[in-house]
């Protein structure tokens, strides 16, 4: 049975398996943002020590037993990039380094991690905002900071390859199956208008693929080269107003739009055939629903409204990097994890000491009622 990994209310962190949540694994007693290693070989987390006012990156096995350190802040600077987020780790998918973004003495900073080497929390740059992606076979990494994207070549030395001085319009650059590189550039000074381009490393040119009136955020259709962007235009409110695809492949050169907004953020499902759709609730109170829709646009079904864990809420904000890091939906692609408080279920705990956020199971189907399957913070799949 695939495993879970679940962020408690007292921050404990525990995994289990799908069907079995009695059956926990006590992980740490105190710790952030669990991250699944590839090839199973275990969890990093984020743990804060307030003594020292240092924070770290642990891995730890799926037994609980202590694996390494991968990274330490130094006592110099702030141990946590904000409230509930000390840092962000994105494992390459080799599993041989980790990329970790913390503070650091000229700010917001990248670390790199050779996960079974001796360079630990190798400092690369600093910046921000600082948005990282992995290619396919883990041996670059997409680096966004400022307006400034480039390619770190991780194998061959540490190369630092520039894509472009003038990165405005999007956060994540998101990599072709292929290997090329989608990001955005501004068409005008205000960058109300981005061109969406493909960026090769052979002949280290960029070609615009389309160009489009706001701000965009990228992810694939996991198994395809059907690019999907969402788009806002106006990036201050946090939702998009439609999501739109091109699929590369067949050489489109017009992208059709096939879901309307308001879209806070959307995740595909593993096997590329469902669509979770975040919707912010019309009631306009904090509180969101997801409709799930297939590949075709069919609609499968829609949850009821739920008021997001502090996590989640984190998630749903930045999902086109999240979605790389930390898994919603099932490997099966037949439930969805969400974190919080049902409509029925009042206020936030820190008014009144109760109800505290729940980890939910949802089967995207007609009339499906989410499933409560634990009290906690913030879960995700192995």
């Amino acid at each position: 049975m695939p495993q879970i990994a679940l962020v408690k209310s007292s921050r404990e962190i525990v995994i289990f398996e799908e069907n079995d949540v009695a059956d926990e694994i006590l992980i740490a007693e105190e710790a952030y943002w669990p991250v699944w290693m590839p090839k199973g070989a275990g969890l990093s987390l984020s743990l804060v020590n307030s003594n020292s006012g240092t924070s770290t990156v642990e891995m730890f096995d799926t037994d609980g037993n202590y694996s390494k350190n991968l990274f330490q802040t130094s006592t110099d600077v702030q141990p946590v990039i904000a409230p509930e987020v000390p840092h962000f780790c994105l494992p390459a998918p080799t599993g041989d380094f980790l990329a970790t973004i913390a503070p650091g003495k000229a700010g917001l900073t990248l670390y790199i991690t050779e996960i079974d080497g001796l360079v630990i929390g190798d400092p690369i740059l600093s910046g921000a905002p600082l948005f990282v992606s992995w290619s396919p076979d883990g041996d670059r990494l997409a680096v966004h900071s400022g307006l400034n994207l480039s390619v770190l070549e991780l194998q061959d030395g540490r190369a630092s390859i520039p894509v472009s001085a003038d990165a405005r319009g999007f956060r994540v650059a998101a990599w072709t199956p292929k290997g090329e590189l989608i990001f955005a550039e501004p068409l005008d000074s205000q960058a109300e208008s981005v061109a969406i381009r493909m960026w090769e490393q052979e002949n280290s040119k960029a070609e615009t693929l389309y160009e489009i009136e706001g701000g965009v955020a990228f992810s694939f259709r996991p198994g395809t080269e059907e690019l999907n962007f969402a788009r806002t235009r106006d990036p201050e409110t946090g939702v998009f107003d439609s999501i739109w695809s091109l699929n590369l492949e067949k050489g489109e050169s017009e992208p059709k739009q096939w879901v309307n907004g308001p879209v806070s953020s959307f995740f595909w499902s593993p096997n590329g055939e469902k669509l979770a759709v975040i919707r912010p609730a019309p009631s306009g109170s904090a509180r969101y629903a997801v409709s799930v829709i297939d590949s075709n646009g069919t609609f499968l079904g829609a949850t009821e409204p739920f008021t997001p864990s502090t996590e989640m809420q984190t998630m749903f904000a930045f999902f086109d990097q999240y979605e790389l890091s930390h898994r919603l939906w099932s490997p099966d692609s037949g439930n969805l994890l969400v974190s919080g408080r049902l409509h029925t279920e009042g206020p936030a705990p820190a008014f009144f000491g109760t109800p505290e956020d729940s980890i939910f199971s949802w089967t995207p189907k007609k009339f499906s009622p989410f499933e409560r399957i634990a009290a906690g913070r913030f879960a995700c799949y192995a």
